[in-house]
């Protein structure tokens, strides 16, 4: 993935802006622990080859980060090593976050071998757009 990297580069990385379209910068973590947290930037593109990767589990270890561990809701859904599991048999697999103004989301139904991937440098309703991609993943 050529186009992914911690830090800031100030030649790549958008600004965010705010509900009001206030100009809130960038959050710089400068290598502190919640550098894992928000600290990495990258394109559709690169995400799209991180989506393939494991829609196909191409790496041995991508099949442990997609096992439940954790029942989040009774019937509703598990959460594996950092990824929500969703359908009948945990098919569909997503992780979301946001740091400032930026918010992501990568949601990948590995029966149907599809992905969606948001990212936003414009605060949106995180929620919203989690269930809203989910039901028209279910959908397809």
């Amino acid at each position: 993935m050529p186009n992914s990297y911690t830090g800031i580069n100030p030649s790549k990385n958008l600004h965010g802006f705010s509900r009001k379209n206030k100009d809130i910068g960038n959050w710089n973590f400068e290598k502190t622990i919640f550098s894992s947290a928000g600290d990495i930037s990258s394109t559709a593109k690169d995400m799209l080859t991180y989506a393939q990767k494991h829609i196909h589990e191409e790496l041995p270890y991508l099949a442990l980060t997609h096992e439940k561990y954790v029942t989040i809701k009774k019937g509703m859904s598990r959460s594996g090593l950092a990824w929500i599991m969703m359908g009948d048999n945990d098919e569909i697999i997503a992780h979301n976050g946001g740091t400032g103004a930026f918010d992501s989301l990568l949601m990948v139904d590995k029966r149907k071998k599809l992905a969606y991937i948001v990212l936003s440098n414009y605060l949106i309703n995180q929620n919203k757009l989690f269930f809203t991609v989910l039901e028209e993943m279910k959908r397809l």
